[in-house]
């Protein structure tokens, strides 16, 4: 009967294991297939595991080993999912690491009863706590954890997976000094396997943290231009569109620089490039929190405007007395305006920047290019 139940709780931890991987890894086998050959996988297992259970005097023993030989499913595993091995590896560290720890704690809880039967006390135990959280285990691992896995760099992933295989050895030394109290040397054993997960897991939040500032630099160079420092074309797509999606009015004023070319030909590029960055600061200072201003290309610049007098913005910015500009010893020469709104002059982005532009162009073509804006 112990023997019985012995394979019983084994088989449970088996079936939640696999159950992991299945709902969490891409499969390339068949349903059918995935369940002959890992039936066929446990039966040999389990078969090679009660030579040892048999022989242990204590309950809980041979599913400590049992774990360990179960780490060979890593075979079957790698045949039948479509996923690189140290990503298996991790998901079924962690899959055993939760059976294990459900497994240790059951054994624990069992002791505090005077039952007639351990072992069955114990493996109702787990299965009670499997019933109350195998599903949000289960919903972790499938929506966040594999998620993580799926979009860390390679080196975190190396980090990943030696924490894992860290925490996974000292479940399994914890699991067998639950079930044996007077074995000195598996305390021991497991205080130093505590202090290499302590030193892994600090290396894994080390190179994590570093790696979220190496993002966050790639997202500020891929949405930052590199001149004037302000956001580019593309962070103007990304946060108008979000905009546009939320219903958000808005208005987008396409800004053209009058003669920027003579400020090239006439006194250099780097005369010209200071000129761009006096006008990215001074038109930044006009708009103030209810704008934010982004460089297209060259001398053209759009603002994206969420205030509620568009027609003051304007007026600012075409009479706006440039000062800075008297240090570089060059007059601002002016801008030339095109504005739309949100929805009024149309839904889709691409349309009213392409609108904005007409009717910028518009302006800087007018007779005089007097210092004043189109509406309509």
């Amino acid at each position: 009967m112990e023997l019985l139940i012995n394979i019983a709780v084994a088989l449970e931890m088996i079936f939640v294991n696999l159950t992991t991987s299945y709902l969490c890894l891409k499969k390339k086998a068949s349903n059918l297939k995935i369940i002959s050959v890992l039936t066929i996988f446990t039966v040999v297992v389990v078969s090679m595991s009660l030579l040892f259970i048999t022989r242990m005097k204590i309950y809980g023993n041979g599913n400590g080993l049992f774990a360990i030989i179960g780490f060979i499913y890593l075979l079957p595993l790698k045949y039948l999912y479509d996923e690189p091995l140290n990503r298996i590896m991790v998901v079924v560290c962690s899959s055993w690491i939760y059976t294990m720890f459900v497994f240790s704690l059951s054994v624990h809880i069992a002791r505090l009863f005077d039952m007639y039967s351990f072992s069955l006390t114990a493996f109702t135990v787990q299965t009670t706590i499997y019933a109350l959280t195998v599903y949000p285990f289960l919903k972790f691992v499938k929506e966040k954890f594999i998620y993580v896995l799926k979009n860390i760099p390679d080196r975190t992933n190396k980090y990943l997976q030696n924490a894992s295989l860290t925490w996974f050895a000292t479940a399994v030394v914890v699991n067998l000094a639950f079930v044996q109290y007077d074995n000195s040397y598996l305390k021991l054993i497991a205080i130093l396997f505590l202090a290499a997960n302590a030193l892994t897991s600090y290396l894994l939040i080390h190179t994590i943290v570093k790696g979220s500032k190496n993002i966050e630099l790639l997202q500020k160079i891929a949405y930052t231009d590199n001149l004037t420092q302000l956001r580019n074309r593309t962070s103007l797509f990304r946060e108008a569109d979000d905009l546009v999606k939320s219903e958000i009015p808005f208005s987008l004023i396409y800004m053209d620089l009058n003669s920027f070319k003579s400020i090239n030909d006439n006194y250099g590029h780097l005369t010209g490039d200071e000129y761009l960055k006096r006008f990215a600061k001074e038109a930044s200072s006009v708009l103030g929190a209810s704008g934010a201003l982004y460089r297209m290309s060259g001398d053209e610049f759009i603002c994206l405007y969420t205030g509620d007098d568009v027609e003051k913005l304007l007026n600012a910015l075409v009479v706006r007395n440039w000062k800075s500009f008297q240090d570089i010893k060059v007059d601002f020469l002016g801008v030339s305006l095109g504005h739309v709104s949100f929805p009024e002059d149309g839904l889709a982005l691409d349309y009213l920047i392409k609108e904005a532009d007409k009717r910028m162009y518009e302006h800087k073509n007018s007779q005089d290019n007097i210092p004043s804006y189109i509406i309509s």
